[in-house]
């Protein structure tokens, strides 16, 4: 864990070298499978086998942080468990369990619960919010670090932070729970909210949305396009299944169950359209130009 991972407000989890993140180790196995994979077509095979044999270890030992419903987040530097129902703060945190569903080596079934049990502790309807973790840290002992100084639920510290908000729904697209997934993301569409509440622009997403009762559903850091090109390609990629590989753009759309069908237009670099209609479950291939 370092002096941080992704969440770079948990500086304190592992500042001692010790500490460890399931989530980076999820991470590192998704993106050595991948670089493996690019390796065998580069003819380094020996490399490849190198990397896939690390992935696959990793990706074992982050299945094994299971906390009966949900994966850990990590493991504090004196081996205090960080996201287990044991600990009176953080019990489960969100990205932990999305990013389990891209490692070959987590168990389908722990995966499938985890999702729900994100879903279910994590995702506020009344109030379109879906919390990074939850309980927030406040006057932790041991302390995560810096995260608690932005107060319970704002920010990072149990409020929305839309990346892993995002990373939710393509998780559940990703395991073939289309519904579940346009929850989530009609959710994090900034309209129709009330904006002399939310107090940020309505056509843009913010990198963060309070949950704490005192500031429910306010706005910070809009215009966040980190958040927003994570939102357009999991809408895009996982929902609509549009993807590109090895020159030729193809479609396979997740519909979730209230949609009969959807219709695409594609423009060419002549601003040419090519317009087709696909219905759920179908797939259809688009025209292999890879200048679409």
């Amino acid at each position: 864990m370092g002096n941080g991972d992704w969440n770079d407000g948990m500086d304190k989890v592992g500042i001692l070298g010790r500490g460890e993140s399931v989530w980076l180790t999820w991470f590192f196995s998704h993106t050595a499978h991948r670089f493996a994979a690019l390796l065998i077509l580069c003819g380094q095979p020996d490399y490849a086998e190198n990397y896939e044999k690390a992935a696959a270890e990793l990706g074992k030992s982050a299945n094994e942080a299971w906390d009966g419903q949900w994966y850990l987040r990590g493991y504090y530097d004196k081996g205090a468990p960080l996201g287990s129902k044991t600990q009176p703060y953080c019990q489960i945190d969100s990205i932990a369990q999305s990013f389990s569903v891209l490692s070959p080596e987590a168990e389908k079934s722990r995966v499938n619960d985890a999702l729900s049990s994100a879903v279910l502790r994590l995702f506020d309807r009344e109030n379109r919010l879906i919390r990074l973790f939850d309980p927030p840290f406040e006057n932790s002992d041991p302390s995560p670090g810096y995260i608690e100084s932005y107060g319970p639920g704002f920010r990072e510290n149990g409020g929305q932070y839309t990346h892993g908000a995002v990373w939710l729904a393509m998780a559940l697209l990703r395991e073939n729970r289309p519904d579940e997934a346009l929850e989530l993301i009609e959710a994090l569409l900034p309209d129709n909210r009330n904006l002399a509440n939310y107090e940020a622009e309505p056509y843009v997403l913010s990198a963060d949305i309070l949950s704490n009762p005192d500031c429910i559903g306010k706005a910070g850091w809009s215009w966040y396009t980190g958040s927003a090109g994570w939102f357009y390609r999991t809408v895009t990629e996982d929902l609509l299944g549009i993807k590109m590989l090895n020159g030729e753009i193809s479609v396979t759309p997740n519909l979730p169950s209230g949609w009969t069908d959807c219709e695409i237009t594609l423009h060419d670099k002549n601003g040419i359209e090519q317009v087709f209609k696909i219905g759920k479950n179908n797939t259809a291939d688009a025209p292999n130009n890879p200048e679409n």
